[in-house]
């Protein structure tokens, strides 16, 4: 079946990483979503990564630890997972660049949408982390930002959850799945699953997002595939 985009942008939660154990990387689970990574790329889709630090670090300022502080340190927690996962693209035969919002070569270059956009029409994935380098906005927006700089066709964003419900469907057993939204009706009825920042961004930029339980690595493959089993979340 062919591919239904050219380029993507791909979200990689933390979390996902970690598996059951919450914490660290859980290589095993690391090396399926590689695998799955990779085919992608063989079928020719341009991929772009962004990946998150949840795995390593969820403060969010308690104790004396600032927000602000807490931010940083979750933005250098995803340079860890980018890293691992550099290698783990290059040990499949993809070459992977590692592109940082803060500066520290020689682990990682500085970002350059150009660049990313030339290395990605070479067949090279990307992977960015330390977020935008702004603290209060998730990877969500990272992934948004990203999209619409290196004109993305669509946003394939991993969750805890397999799709978007009215509410928290951990905490209410009538939640209602949608299997399509517009970003205006995820704003309006202050649904949370992505933030409020990335629904506005692609909302105001055309960029359709992909929503999928990211414990299951193969959904990414079969959402380039048009088979989406989470819900398509488009603008208007």
């Amino acid at each position: 079946m062919p591919a239904r985009y050219r380029r993507v942008v791909i979200k990689v939660s933390g979390e996902s990483l970690a598996a059951d154990s919450r914490f660290g990387i859980d290589a095993g689970l690391a090396g399926r979503i590689c695998d799955n990574l990779a085919a992608i790329c063989r079928m020719g889709i341009e991929v772009a990564l962004v990946v998150g630090g949840g795995n390593f670090w969820r403060g969010r300022g308690e104790g004396d630890i600032g927000r602000v502080t807490s931010d940083n340190i979750g933005m250098l927690a995803t340079a860890m997972n980018g890293l691992y996962l550099r290698d783990m693209m290059e040990s499949r035969g993809i070459k992977a660049r590692l592109q940082s919002a803060v500066a520290m070569e020689p682990m990682a270059g500085l970002h350059d949408a150009r660049k990313v956009v030339g290395w990605l029409g070479s067949g090279e994935i990307v992977i960015f982390v330390c977020g935008l380098n702004l603290p209060y906005l998730s990877t969500d927006t990272t992934a948004a930002q990203r999209a619409v700089e290196i004109g993305a066709d669509v946003i394939l964003m991993g969750k805890s959850v397999d799709a978007v419900y009215d509410v928290d469907p951990n905490m209410h057993t009538n939640a209602v799945k949608y299997d399509r939204i517009t970003y205006g009706e995820i704003m309006a009825k202050k649904i949370g699953i992505i933030d409020m920042a990335s629904a506005a961004i692609c909302n105001e930029n055309g960029i359709e997002m992909i929503l999928y339980d990211a414990g299951e690595p193969r959904n990414m493959i079969d959402a380039v595939l048009g088979e989406v089993s989470g819900t398509v979340i488009s603008p208007g």
